[in-house]
């Protein structure tokens, strides 16, 4: 086997950039963006939060999501203090 060139060193690169990013929306690719976000666009996402706060409906959740961003973390905290869960 012989070594890379440089050109195909940058090829492989791109590519794996681009999986990682471009493709960060296939279910099949994850990475630690998947993990600490939340889709308000995907309902197993949405309905994932609204297994952890059942009391409350999607549409509060969606809205939470929309308020705060979509880092897990802050949208958690935010909906624990505004509906003291």
């Amino acid at each position: 086997m012989r070594p890379l060139s440089c050109k195909s060193l940058a090829q492989n690169l791109f590519i794996n950039i681009y999986k990682t990013i471009i493709m960060s929306d296939n279910k099949n690719i994850t990475s630690i963006q998947d993990r600490i976000r939340i889709d308000s666009n995907d309902p197993s996402e949405v309905e994932y939060v609204h297994s952890l706060f059942p009391e409350l409906e999607h549409e509060q959740i969606v809205d939470a999501i929309k308020e705060k961003g979509p880092v897990r973390k802050e949208v958690m905290e935010y909906l624990k203090k505004k509906y003291r869960v």
